[in-house]
């Protein structure tokens, strides 16, 4: 029995936690909803105090609304026209200076290409002067030149008289058939 008076003193203390909390979500919602109320009415008097009260004040707030409009078209249009003058105007400086911009510069270049032309031949004609001189005073390497150009022909009269002996000596072994012979001699003479 005693177990049982403690699970019902349980149970009632917890009923009433529970009671006390509901209770106050219950005040936290009425305090919610008349805040939202007080928020509504609010809006409503705003609503009402701007709402047209006759068809007069409907028709006159159209009207202004109709000014206001076509005063601001017209002012755009205005600007718009501005805007388009003055760009115009800037496309006209701009195309002019482009203008004078190329002239400048095919000119400025038409310059370079003379003056570098003009340079480019003042230096060909050095270096043929140049070449002619070192070909009138036979240069640094003429010594070696014609050291080495006599030296071949004394190799090519070498070779030559070497091929003569061996063909005397060839054709003293054949005394039969002297056309070869013969045919190799006025190849190397013509040589």
């Amino acid at each position: 029995m005693r177990k049982q008076q403690q699970q019902d003193r349980h149970l009632e203390e917890s009923r009433r936690r529970i009671a006390a909390i509901n209770r106050q979500v219950v005040m936290r919602a009425a305090d919610r909803s008349k805040k939202w109320k007080e928020r509504n009415d609010a809006a409503a008097s705003r609503r009402q105090l701007n709402s047209a009260t006759s068809d007069a004040d409907m028709v006159a707030k159209l009207a202004a609304g109709a000014r206001r409009k076509a005063a601001l078209e017209q002012q755009r249009a205005e600007e718009l026209a501005e805007a388009s003058a003055s760009k115009s105007a800037q496309i006209q400086s701009a195309q002019a200076q482009a203008a004078l911009l190329l002239d400048k510069t095919e000119k400025d270049l038409i310059s370079k290409v003379r003056h570098r032309d003009q340079m480019v031949a003042e230096r060909h004609a050095m270096r043929l002067q140049e070449f002619a001189a070192r070909a009138d005073t036979g240069g640094p390497y003429q010594e070696q030149a014609e050291s080495a150009k006599s030296r071949k022909k004394e190799l090519e009269e070498e070779f030559r008289l070497k091929a003569m002996k061996e063909m005397e000596m060839k054709s003293s072994r054949h005394r039969g058939d002297s056309s070869p012979v013969l045919e190799r001699q006025r190849t190397l003479k013509q040589a």
